[in-house]
């Protein structure tokens, strides 16, 4: 098994003093939440497989209702799948997706096999 280590990547003593007000929570929770953050730039490597196994399994795990698992990941890496995505992302946002080493796209059933609403 990989086992991923974990960074906290943008902690609230490196925020602007116009962001860090925003990120304090009202009670107390896990440093997770509040030192979360938004990828918007992208290291070119290319991401092993092991990691990127690794990162599908964990989401795989996820729980869902009534243990459905209505996900399917669709996994870009060639250049020629990335495009086909481009196809399909706003072009705000291809400014960072262009430059990503993997693009994933998530779909979800929204019914149950027995038509049923997922959820």
């Amino acid at each position: 098994m990989t086992t991923l280590p974990i960074a906290v990547y943008h902690s609230l003593d490196v925020l602007s003093p116009e962001v860090a007000p925003h990120r304090q929570p009202e009670t107390g929770v896990s440093p997770l939440f509040p030192n979360r953050w938004s990828s918007r730039a992208f290291d070119q490597r290319p991401v092993p497989d092991e990691v990127l196994h690794a990162v599908l399994e964990a989401a795989r795990w996820a729980p869902s209702a009534s243990n459905q698992q209505p996900w399917r990941f669709i996994v870009a890496r060639t250049e020629e799948q990335r495009q086909a995505f481009a196809s399909f992302i706003k072009p705000d946002n291809r400014q960072w997706t262009d430059h990503a080493p993997v693009l994933v796209l998530i779909a979800s059933s929204k019914l149950k096999a027995d038509g049923e609403p997922n959820g």
